[in-house]
């Protein structure tokens, strides 16, 4: 992946000079001898993993450009991605600009499912939060930077595992904002397997209440804006949500589930034994109107994310 990275950058179309600079992580495979026959490029080769953090840290302190853009190594950035994105830097508020992440070339079902989810959430979410002053994250695979706002925040955090989502939290409390440009175009590598799946989201959802917990002053703070105000907490809550609603689904479909045959035949007459009392009519018509409003919604986002995409 990463000689076509590497290509994929030195494609990529803008007016001014692009310098290329390559971490090696000290990795153990064929990395620094395929950089190496790559011309054009400076290596930043490492004799110890330390991690994506202090490897964009060490090559901003040889970028000579006023913009720096981040990419990962599984990433391949389409030719007008630059020109798409910068054009977004109006002024020195402005410390990022992030990109419409996509999945490079799905095949299986899965890779599709996550193309979709991708559109979704790098496309309408991010959009419409940067509108708002209010985005929590510039996504790892592509993002640009201005230079003089990372080092004015101190750079990445080295021992965060979502930094990606710490270095956008930090860039807002210190008054500098996120836009989105659904125009610049990034493809990336998604997880083939449940099991690689699950670590990401597992590592994305630590680092989202580890973030959460380290910036709690930001919480319900006006001076934050909606992000304060309305996305932090409101993706937070969600999360928590989200828990306790699949628990009570699965509360619900373990007492039912000796009486499918009933439920298919009345399923106003189940009584569920839950804790609490819900008369079964308002529970299935709370149900018929949370399930057809929330598809309608998601329905709609979605219909917006294909046309951003």
């Amino acid at each position: 992946t990463i000689k076509r990275c590497v290509e994929s950058v030195k494609a990529m179309n803008y007016d001014s000079k692009l310098e290329v600079i390559v971490i090696n992580d000290a990795s153990t495979d064929s990395s620094l001898e395929i950089l190496q026959k790559i011309s054009g490029i400076k290596i930043i080769d490492k004799k110890k993993n330390e991690g994506k953090a202090a490897g964009i840290n060490s090559a901003l302190k040889i970028a000579k450009g006023e913009l720096v853009c981040c990419i990962d190594s599984d990433t391949y950035p389409s030719r007008d991605a630059l020109e798409k994105a910068v054009p977004f830097f109006t002024d020195e508020s402005i410390g990022a600009v992030t990109c419409l992440i996509l999945a490079n070339e799905p095949k299986t079902f899965f890779e599709h499912m996550q193309n979709l989810e991708y559109m979704l959430g790098f496309g309408f979410y991010q959009t419409t939060l940067s509108l708002m002053d209010a985005a929590m994250i510039t996504p790892g695979p592509m993002c640009v930077y201005s230079k003089k706002a990372l080092l004015a925040v101190g750079g990445y955090d080295e021992y965060n595992i979502t930094e990606d989502m710490e270095i956008a939290l930090r860039l807002q409390k210190n008054s500098y904002k996120i836009k989105a440009s659904h125009y610049a175009k990034v493809y990336t590598v998604v997880p083939s397997t449940i099991k690689q799946w699950i670590r990401q989201r597992l590592r994305w959802y630590r680092g989202k209440i580890y973030n959460t917990v380290k910036y709690r002053e930001m919480l319900f703070n006006s001076k934050h804006g909606l992000l304060g105000n309305f996305s932090l907490p409101f993706t937070f809550m969600l999360e928590m949500g989200s828990v306790f609603i699949l628990f009570l689904v699965a509360v619900m479909l373990t007492q039912s589930m000796l009486f499918v045959g009933e439920v298919m035949m009345s399923a106003m007459s189940i009584n569920y034994n839950l804790p609490f009392y819900f008369p079964p009519m308002i529970i299935h018509s709370s149900a018929i109107f949370f399930f057809v409003t929330t598809l309608s919604t998601f329905g709609l986002a979605m219909a917006v994310s294909f046309d951003l995409a």
